[in-house]
């Protein structure tokens, strides 16, 4: 059976929606993304508020939309020295405004952290990571928190690259993507 062809990672990573939340796990994604990222490819980081959303019992108000705004630049300025990034802010269900911004930047990959919650809690939770790998029409990269790779002169070192395969066009794009990478 021959590989032919696989897919350039290069066109997989051309255009990537990050999710941010202020989480340990979104900003190891963001990061690992800008990582992994080709200079002239384009990262748009976009992070949700919900009007539902509490804290403390409290629903969001302005002033804490812009602490939230402050936390969210900081995730951007961690991502600078790897990656140019924008920072989109939007108002809404999680899930459905980052499905938006997938659609609206023509995303080829989302990039999403995960809390490492067990299966029951994920499905009870909503997950956005689990969402995303089912509703999102693009890759999707799921990254967790404390999967930070070591950096040296080289650039980060993330080990063994692991791609599923099964013989259809998918795993084929994918293996080729994940050569790509172990290469890298």
């Amino acid at each position: 059976m021959t590989l032919a062809p696989l897919a350039s990672a290069h066109g997989v990573w051309a255009r990537v929606v990050c999710a941010v939340d202020l989480t340990p796990a979104s900003v190891t994604a963001a990061r690992q993304a800008a990582w992994l990222m080709p200079a002239a490819a384009k990262l748009t980081l976009c992070a949700v508020a919900s009007r539902e959303a509490v804290e403390g019992g409290v629903l969001l108000d302005s002033s804490l939309m812009d602490k939230a705004r402050v936390g969210f630049e900081r995730t951007q300025s961690q991502v600078a020295a790897f990656h140019e990034s924008e920072l989109q802010l939007r108002e809404g269900r999680p899930v459905h405004r980052l499905l938006d911004e997938i659609r609206a930047e023509r995303a080829t990959m989302v990039v999403v952290g995960s809390h490492r919650h067990s299966r029951a809690a994920g499905i009870a939770l909503g997950s956005v990571a689990r969402a995303m790998l089912h509703e999102a029409g693009c890759s999707v990269l799921v990254a967790h928190a404390g999967d930070e790779p070591a950096l040296d002169a080289r650039g980060p070192g993330f080990g063994d690259v692991v791609v599923g395969f099964d013989g259809s066009g998918g795993a084929r794009r994918a293996l080729g993507v994940g050569l790509e990478l172990a290469g890298r």
